[in-house]
């Protein structure tokens, strides 16, 4: 069994891990020692807490949880106060009170990987699975031969927890078969089909129905020239399956059983294993101009991951629709040669219409990229990107996160050591990520009046814009310089019989803007763009953002908002700091904050549709010009007084 000092230094810790004289297994009985001399847990209940916050060490469970492994479901009376008591005794029991610790959710046991045989089981795991995505077989092996040594028996076998048993202990079986299985792969990869034919025997076996196991049964047998006992085995395992399950075999047996059949020379050698370089990253977009200044500050910041000893997160914050991405795609791009080791690119889907992908799909992503075989991702979070972290231990891959909603999303798809580096776009400033990973802000604003004009002739074509340079000026002027309303802009006229771009900008400026900056799909307008960062505010938030829209003048400050909301200057000012931080709104110099127009012309629509819903409300109700019907807006009182454009004056001059 590897000994708590063998752990590689490089390996993921728990956080908040502390030092321990004490040493827990559950990967068999459960059991405590400190230094060679047992620590008794007599109690059946005592066990089954340290058991569950053992399974989970690190991280909070809460009082419900523990409640369900203590007692399922005869809980006491006084559940709550008895749970505080066997905490106690257990707490004094190990003589270390402070291992486990009372959180604001529940409890937690903070305990060193090398301090657990589970630890020490998933950090070899993880390290073996990363040798043999490299290739490195030989030392692949070794790792999970010493994995698998952490096992003294069936886990918690002296623990009486139904609910445990029910979930926890099949998990962590699983696991271990998965890493029999990615042993075994390994065996198999390296040439030792023979010495493999009586463990698989074994294994096929004792699980039947796990096809994995027969497949690389099937395999053995065929390259050691048991080629008619090999189709039987695949024979046995189909009856199996019709039998028990009333299914055929998957796609990997089946394709198995058909290349020994037709005698595929594919499989009469082992592949050479070929440490995959990902390169996810998608093409520059088109005509992209405009931002040598901000990329050039992102490769610099990215390119301190090469001598730092932390891992560089670089943030990209800005508007909806000024251009992250492309920012993004382009650094990444610019990049490459310093990241020779790969690109990993994902969505998190932050800001978008559907479901915000989950972490563990991300992870899975992010492996299989890697080069861990499908069947050799774990299941659990937690070991995934304990996996994701060796795997990425001692290289340089460029990982980048785009379209993060909040830093929670970040942190578990973080690199574990120097030499790799994150870039993060979002329409949040992810300040989380700031204080606790030292991120870098990046802000990314509208695109200079130049640069713009310059976009738009390329997408119009440089013919059009020598015949109607003025037109194709008032209408980069009239898109706010704004990315995606230029190229959606311009994508319409592209879309007309003749590019008359005087004509357009006439039905622009007399229509609907917002309307007018739409495509094919609701996920290209520019509306649909802002709906989603408005989606994610709170209403009070979402109301004071309406009123913003009708201040005049190019900026403001939280007193005019105070005056026109009839709020405290200090909750005005609470409300535009959360507004900028979604970038919604900009900070300018002397606390004074700015709107760009078209936001601007979406505040005004939020207020106009909203009043329009409290109307019909109003009168499906009844209260249509009675004495309970809503009073006149604060926004409207502005408009009708002269009074608060005079209190307004100091605050917004313009």
């Amino acid at each position: 069994m590897a000994g708590p000092g063998e752990l590689d230094a490089a390996a993921g810790r728990r956080p908040g891990a502390r030092e321990s004289q004490l040493r827990f297994g559950v990967l068999g009985s459960l059991v405590v020692h400190r230094g060679e001399q047992a620590v008794l847990v007599g109690a059946a209940k005592q066990r089954s807490l340290l058991a569950a916050l053992l399974l989970r060490a690190g991280r909070s469970v809460s009082v419900d949880e523990l409640a369900e492994c203590v007692w399922a479901d005869n809980a006491p009376r006084r559940m709550v106060s008895t749970l505080r008591v066997y905490l106690m005794r257990l707490r004094q029991l190990l003589g270390e009170p402070e291992l486990i610790e009372t959180t604001s959710t529940g409890y937690v046991l903070r305990v060193r990987d090398q301090d657990l045989d589970l630890g020490r089981f998933e950090d070899l795991a993880g390290r073996g699975m990363a040798a043999s995505a490299a290739g490195e077989l030989d030392e692949a092996v070794a790792l999970f031969d010493r994995a698998l040594d952490e096992w003294r028996g069936p886990a918690l076998a002296d623990v009486h927890s139904e609910a445990l048993h029910r979930v926890e202990v099949p998990r962590l079986q699983e696991r271990k078969l998965d890493i029999e299985a990615a042993r075994i792969d390994a065996v198999l990869r390296k040439g030792g089909h023979r010495g493999l034919i009586g463990p698989l025997s074994r294994l096929t076996e004792q699980h039947p129905l796990r096809e994995q196991f027969w497949a690389q049964l099937m395999l053995a047998l065929y390259r050691s020239g048991s080629r008619a006992e090999a189709v039987d085995a695949y024979h046995t395992l189909r009856d199996l399956l019709a039998e028990r399950l009333g299914i055929d075999p998957g796609p990997e047996v089946e394709g198995l059983h058909s290349a020994m059949l037709s005698r595929d020379p594919a499989l009469d050698r082992a592949p050479v294993a070929q440490e995959p370089t990902p390169s996810q990253v998608a093409p520059v977009v088109a005509d992209f101009m405009g931002r040598d200044a901000e990329a050039e500050v992102i490769c610099g910041l990215l390119d301190a991951g090469v001598t730092s000893a932390t891992v560089p997160v670089v943030t990209v914050c800005g508007p909806p629709g000024v251009g992250k991405t492309s920012l993004a795609t382009f650094v990444a791009r610019q990049c490459h040669e310093r990241f020779p080791d790969g690109q990993l690119f994902a969505d998190l889907r932050g800001y978008s219409a559907g479901v915000p992908r989950s972490t563990s799909s991300v992870l899975t992503g992010f492996l299989r990229a890697l080069g861990v075989p499908p069947e050799q991702v774990p299941a659990e979070q937690d070991e995934q990107a304990a996996v994701y972290r060796t795997l990425l231990d001692g290289k340089r891959v460029l990982v980048v996160l785009d379209n993060v909603a909040h830093a929670e999303q970040v942190r578990p798809l973080l690199p574990g050591t120097p030499g790799c580096a994150v870039l993060v776009t979002s329409r949040q400033e992810l300040r989380g990520l700031i204080v606790t990973n030292d991120a870098r802000l990046v802000p990314l604003g509208v695109l200079a009046p130049g640069a713009a004009v310059a976009l738009l002739a390329r997408i119009l074509g440089e013919d059009v814009f020598a015949a109607q340079s003025d037109a194709v000026k008032r209408l980069a002027e009239l898109c706010g310089h704004l990315p995606l309303a230029l190229r959606i802009a311009a994508a319409n006229l592209v879309g007309r019989p003749q590019l008359d771009v005087a004509a357009y900008v006439r039905e622009f400026r007399s229509g609907d803007l917002l309307a007018a900056l739409s495509a094919e799909g609701d996920e290209a307008a520019t509306r649909a763009a802002f709906d989603l960062s408005y989606a994610k505010l709170p209403p009070p938030v979402q109301a004071t953002f309406q009123l913003v829209g009708h201040i005049p003048g190019p900026d403001f400050t939280p007193e005019a908002v105070a005056v026109l909301a009839d709020m405290p200057v200090v909750q005005a000012a609470r409300h535009l700091e959360r507004l900028a931080t979604t970038n919604l709104v900009q900070r300018k110099p002397g606390g004074r904050y700015h709107l760009h127009d078209l936001l601007r012309d979406y505040a005004l629509l939020r207020r106009a549709e909203q009043a329009r819903d409290e109307r019909a409300r109003t009168v499906g109700t009844g209260c249509a010009g009675g004495g309970s019907a809503r009073r006149p807006s604060c926004v409207l009182r502005v408009r009708e007084s002269g009074a608060p454009r005079r209190a307004l004056w100091r605050c917004c001059p313009s």
